[in-house]
């Protein structure tokens, strides 16, 4: 099963290769450019160099023009083919960015993605604490559930448009409610998108994505899946 990716379990064998695994298998099926959202730029460049696949793999890094990577990797799906753009949730590619029809078909987010909980960060919460008594929630779970939203929202820019969106973490699902409390992020979104997703588990993930795309006979809705717990 797939824990709750806090930071202190990211390069946990076990957990890397369980990620790994899901990853391969959310790519091999998908018919087009996938984006990886992960945690941040260092696991995303873990994963980019863990992830043995047969395609064009793209890595959203400090000192590579943002802009020539985007151009690439859209350029491949535009054309039918398939490539991976491996990202991170705080970084430039989670908005302001068209990845319409062909340029992604599937975008996955690995873990939530909190910003760095430094001091800085601390005394935010400390203050929105003392103000309305819900300092994590307004410091930073709302903050972090925004970007993991922009990044969903990527792979779909039109009625027309299909794509699929997948969340890779304990913490999106119903239950982490009740065992993860603070630290759940399911609540966190919209009533309408809570109801849209879909838990999947990480051995039956091949096949959802599989009939996901094989189902699809006109190009008119997302659907959201869960690596459940």
């Amino acid at each position: 099963n797939v824990p709750p990716l806090f930071a202190r379990d990211r390069k946990n064998p076990e957990t890397v290769e369980m990620i790994t695994s899901v990853l391969t298998d959310i790519i091999n099926e998908t018919p087009g450019n996938l984006i990886l959202f992960f945690q941040s730029a260092s696991v995303a460049l873990q994963y980019y160099q863990h992830l043995e696949l047969n395609i064009p793999l793209f890595l959203d890094e400090i000192g590579v023009s943002a802009q020539r990577v985007r151009e690439e990797f859209f350029k491949i799906g535009e054309n039918g083919g398939k490539a991976v753009l491996f990202t991170y949730l705080w970084g430039t590619l989670t908005e302001g960015v068209d990845y319409r029809d062909g340029r992604a078909r599937c975008v996955v987010v690995i873990g939530v993605g909190y910003p760095a909980l430094n001091d800085r960060m601390r005394a935010v919460e400390s203050a929105y604490d003392a103000e309305f008594g819900r300092g994590w929630d307004y410091a930073i779970q709302i903050p972090t559930t925004r970007k993991v939203r922009q990044a969903l929202g990527r792979v779909i820019r039109s009625p027309e448009d299909f794509g699929l969106r997948v969340l890779v973490d304990a913490r999106y699902t119903p239950e982490s409610m009740k065992t993860l409390r603070k630290y759940s992020v399911h609540n966190a979104f919209p009533e309408d998108e809570q109801r849209e997703m879909i838990e999947v588990a990480p051995q039956r993930v091949k096949y959802a994505v599989m009939n996901f795309f094989s189902e699809i006979s006109e190009p008119i809705e997302t659907k959201d899946l869960q690596i459940k717990e």
